[in-house]
This record gives C-alpha cells, sequence and structure tokens, in this order.
C-alpha cells in the first residue's frame, strides 16, 4: 500500500499532541500553533502522512511557513510529490538531518539557505547561573512591553541588520500574550521576546540593541530577565544564534548545544520558469 497525506482535524489533536511532544524542542514551531489555534484554523494547515494505517510524519504549514515532523526519515514518502502539487514555495526551519532528507525528497526545487545557527537549550545548572547579579546602568529599565510599544518596536528595528527578521504581526500578538521585553534609556533601546512556545520549552528571539546603546551590558540583562520570567513558569529555555558577540553571556549561564538549526528557502524550478526564472 502507498503512502497518503491526509488532512488532519481536531478529533487528530491527542495525536498530533503525542507526537509533537517526542520531537521538543525541535517542533517548538509546529507546537506553538498546535496549542494556540488547535488543528480546524483555517489559515493553519495540518496534515499526516499515512503508511499502511500507521502515521509516518506530520506536515505544518502556515502561509510560506512549513514544518515537517518525521519520528524517523523514510526512504520513501509521498512529501515531495504533495509539496511539488500544493507548495511551490515555502519556508523552513530546524532539525539539519531533517531538512537535508526533505532536500532529497525535493530534487525539483531549488533551495537557498537562508540562516545557520547554533540550537541550544539550558543545562541543569542554567537556574542557578542565571540569576547571578549583573551589573544594570542606573538609567536604564526593564519592563513588559505594552501595546503602545509597538510603533517604538518597529522603528527600533526599522534599518538595523535584522530588520528582514521581524515579523510584525508575531510582534503584535507578543505583546499581546506579554512575552516581550523592553530596555529603556529615556526611549526603547532594546527588545527581546518569547518566539513560540511548547508545554515544555520557549524559544527565544528578537534580542536587539540599538547601536548607540551597546557595551553598557543591556544584551545580557535583557536576555537574564526573559530566562528568569520562563524559568518561572516551569518551562525551559531554548534559542538559536550565530552572534559571537553573545557566546560569553550564553556560556555563563551554561547552555547546551542541541545541533544546528537552519532555515531554508524552496522554490519550484517550475514556478520559476513560470516568472521568468528570476
Amino acid at each position: 500500500m502507498s503512502s497518503a497525506i491526509v488532512p488532519l482535524d481536531n478529533r487528530h489533536y491527542h495525536a498530533v499532541y503525542t507526537l509533537l511532544s517526542h520531537q521538543e524542542p525541535w517542533s517548538i514551531i509546529a507546537f506553538d500553533a498546535l496549542l494556540q489555534y488547535g488543528l480546524n484554523h483555517p489559515d493553519h494547515r495540518w496534515f499526516r502522512e499515512v503508511h499502511n494505517g500507521r502515521t509516518k510524519g506530520i506536515i505544518y504549514l502556515h502561509d510560506q511557513l512549513l514544518q515537517v515532523c518525521y519520528p524517523s526519515l523514510p526512504q520513501r514518502s509521498g512529501l515531495g510529490m504533495f509539496l511539488r502539487r500544493y507548495v511551490p514555495h515555502f519556508i523552513i526551519h530546524g532539525q539539519q538531518q531533517q531538512l537535508a532528507w526533505l532536500k532529497k525528497q525535493l530534487a525539483h526545487y531549488d533551495t537557498r539557505c537562508l540562516d545557520k545557527s547554533l540550537f541550544v537549550v539550558q543545562s541543569e545548572l542554567t537556574p542557578a547561573l542565571i540569576n547571578q547579579p549583573l551589573p544594570v546602568p542606573e538609567d536604564i529599565r526593564l519592563r513588559l512591553a505594552v501595546t503602545a510599544d509597538y510603533v517604538s518596536l518597529m522603528s527600533l528595528y526599522s534599518g538595523s541588520e535584522v530588520e528582514q527578521q521581524v515579523d510584525g504581526q508575531l510582534l503584535w500578538q507578543a505583546i499581546m500574550q506579554g512575552r516581550v521585553i523592553v530596555a529603556e534609556q529615556k526611549q526603547l533601546v532594546g527588545t527581546v521576546m518569547c518566539l513560540k512556545e511548547s508545554p515544555r520549552y520557549v524559544l527565544l528571539g528578537g534580542l536587539y540593541v540599538t547601536p548607540r546603546a551597546r557595551s553598557q551590558g543591556i544584551a545580557s540583562l535583557l536576555g537574564q530577565r526573559l530566562v528568569q520570567m520562563v524559568l518561572r513558569k516551569g518551562k525551559q529555555v531554548c534559542f538559536y544564534y550565530h552572534d559571537s558577540t553573545l557566546s560569553p553571556f550564553y556560556q555563563r549561564a551554561a547552555f547546551q548545544p542541541l545541533g544546528d538549526w537552519h532555515s531554508y528557502s524552496f522554490t519550484s524550478k517550475q514556478t520559476m520558469f513560470f516568472n521568468g526564472g528570476s
């Protein structure tokens, strides 16, 4: 019997929850969507690949964002045919091994690496180490962001080296959920946020300090405050990064690497042909 890819709905919630739990924290993007929207939201589509009645993997799709969660990586899969037919362009983030497997399924796609970062998670030592006092400049105030900060935060990112990575809709949602911390020095000079959340983990990101306010330890203060907030919730911190200037802070808190976090863009060669090859 050949594999089939079929849509999911809330009747499958428990099964999807269980499978994603086994993939934490790599599955955190899909898990966050499951917890917030369930399996019946029209903008968040879910599928599973089935072979002989058994689920081989889960596929999550939102706009151009794709995440696949396969407990094992089968040599034969219908995923490639499914994506070629229905998803001509997508961006995917995740574990190097799973993305390398996906690339083999999609010989008719052009791929482009958008980012390669180190994915780390807290260790048993982190809770104690993260509470060690850090020097705080007298004129710096750290607080939760409020909705009135949204425009200022978007202006903070504007023209920066991370501007292209900022999702305005995600930022607004994170503010509404109390997931964003800002640093003020008469005006906003830095920020960090919880990007995604699963039952056991919180993915941190969006750490940015404006150039004129750097070299004061503000980034370390923001990171410390957010990690402390996550630990109080009884969850573990994870994040990916490639900025070597932040390594001393992460090493002091004894974070442990899980592997490389990759981001890839996939575009169907047929789509590129009809678009003039651009």
